[in-house]
């Protein structure tokens, strides 16, 4: 996952393409993309502002922008034509469209594991729905993300890992594919299941929810049998059909959903991991 920012001097500004390692949230590459001469400082803070905002609009879900491919090409035109190829290079060969799991439209999303550490693991069928219930079935939204592990030392072998996240993916509510991920060595999931029945509106143009418990009961059975499942929390987008002139929405609403994926996969076992620490 990439951003952009600006380091100013009294001369010049260089912009940087900062990529973050969105597991643990720690900028592991620092990339120098362009620098930005002295007559043309004072143009720099929009040009990363509509970078930032390049990427951001690459990721969201609504499939039907009018001007999607204007968002591959923002305005370089006021800079020097040394400048304005650096970016467009970067952006054609560096900024190809992120996962849903990078970016909502908060900004970047990665995780934050202190938060974390005062909420308790579920155990069982029962407090697994309790979890998903809660924050995530209304307005207010809990980032963190769910995944079964194995480690020899907790009670039974397997138990559910919280990741604590920065935001939760936007996800429009027709999208065919919500649990795209990017996942442990490239794997796809072979069922993923959704809060929100995909591609439905009630008539006052609100979300059909499907039954939690279904939801649920996939995920533990799944993890009983030993497979790899991940339990995402997500804002499911409703966009009003009125477009303004550039295409866009003129409005729109979210919820609170959740996305359980299941994968052809064992369970992630950290007992030898352990012991090597």
């Amino acid at each position: 996952m990439r951003y952009f920012l600006a380091h100013p001097t009294l001369s010049r500004t260089q912009i940087f393409a900062v990529s973050i390692d969105s597991t643990v949230g720690i900028p592991d590459e620092l990339e120098l993309v362009t620098t930005v001469g002295t007559d043309h400082l004072d143009l720099v803070p929009d040009l990363v502002s509509r970078l930032n905002q390049f990427i951001q609009e690459q990721a969201q879900p609504d499939d039907d922008f009018a001007v999607r491919a204007e968002l591959t090409h923002p305005d370089l035109g006021m800079f020097p034509k040394a400048v304005s190829d650096s970016i467009r290079r970067y952006l054609e060969t560096r900024c190809t469209t992120p996962f849903y799991g990078e970016w909502s439209w908060r900004g970047p999303i990665h995780s934050v594991p202190d938060y974390v550490d005062q909420l308790q693991r579920p155990r069982g069928i029962d407090e697994l729905y309790e979890f998903m219930r809660g924050p995530n079935s209304g307005e207010v939204e809990l980032p963190v993300r769910l995944e079964n592990a194995i480690e020899s030392t907790w009670r039974g072998g397997k138990y559910w890992e919280l990741d604590g996240r920065t935001a939760t993916p936007d996800i429009a509510y027709d999208e065919p594919r919500p649990g795209r991920w990017p996942h442990v060595d490239g794997l796809n999931p072979e069922i993923v299941w959704t809060s929100w029945k995909i591609g439905e509106l009630d008539d006052k143009s609100e979300l059909v929810e499907s039954n939690l418990r279904d939801g649920v009961q996939l995920a533990t059975k799944a993890h009983d049998a030993g497979k790899y499942v991940r339990i995402h929390p997500v804002t499911v987008w409703v966009q009003d059909a009125e477009r303004d002139e550039h295409g866009y929405s003129t409005g729109g609403h979210g919820q609170g959903g959740w996305a359980v994926e299941v994968f052809n996969a064992p369970i992630p076992d950290y007992t030898d991991l352990d012991k090597e620490e």
